[in-house]
């Protein structure tokens, strides 16, 4: 095998929160880490209930291989079951089914920028009892390299980071031209404000986070909703990229 620095990292859940000004953590579960060299890393958490979340399995995978002489790939993978969010008062928000999401990047050491491949599913994403869609924006989701994801979006030349949100909008289960909302924000009754797909891209590099719930002192309501004072909870994440020889 060719000299090589691999790098990828996937999250189940984890994230700080603040109730009545005390901070509770959630810890990381399911976190996996690939070594530098390369292989193989999992991990699984099950039946976790605490801090205004549940879920009743998270799981995770990293892999890093030479798949080919000087061809390099690397994946991380994320899933997530029954997934809820609850109030003050542990009614619950938020729910989804299931959340997926699978990142490969694939390094050619005679080419000047690997190649991405990225895979993004929510199912059954269900908000004070209204299910909802979400849509992905396919065009930006499949872009393969940093170069082509700065053409879609109009990226000013020279520009090394890109951020945004790979989720266009909500919409009711089958009924794509009826968007309840624009864009990758989603408000949580009495909890906070939820973003979904959001990702960060540079030349070589990728992170996407399929889930992120800002806690807001009154939730996303007003005074007299019933939200946590602040804090952050992510929810499937996965991040990547590789180096060349050294």
């Amino acid at each position: 095998m060719s000299e090589y620095l691999f790098h990828a990292n996937a999250l189940g859940v984890g994230g700080a929160v603040m109730f009545g000004g005390r901070q509770s953590d959630i810890p990381s579960q399911a976190a996996t880490v690939l070594s530098t060299g390369g292989g193989r890393g999992s991990a699984r958490s099950d039946g976790y209930n605490d801090n205004g979340v549940s879920f009743s399995s998270a799981e995770t995978h990293v892999a890093g291989n030479e798949i080919l002489p000087g061809v390099f790939q690397t994946i991380a993978e994320v899933q997530i079951h029954n997934f809820t969010v609850y109030d003050q008062h542990d009614f619950p928000r938020l729910r989804i089914g299931t959340m997926y999401a699978r990142m490969t990047s694939t390094r050619n050491v005679d080419l000047t920028e690997p190649k991405f491949e990225l895979t993004l599913n929510y199912d059954g994403i269900n908000v004070d009892g209204n299910f909802l869609d979400a849509f992905v924006n396919v065009e930006l989701r499949d872009a393969p390299t940093f170069g082509d994801v700065s053409s879609i979006l109009a990226v000013p030349e020279g520009a090394q980071t890109i951020t945004g949100g790979l989720v266009k909008g909500f919409h009711p289960p089958g009924d794509r031209l009826m968007l309840t909302s624009q864009g990758c924000e989603l408000p949580i009754p009495h909890v906070g404000l939820a973003r979904f797909g959001e990702f960060e891209f540079r030349p070589g590099y990728r992170r996407v986070r399929m889930f992120r719930l800002k806690l807001q002192p009154g939730g996303s309501s007003g005074p007299e909703s019933l939200g946590g004072d602040g804090g952050f909870v992510v929810a499937g994440a996965v991040e990547g990229n590789g180096s060349p020889p050294f």
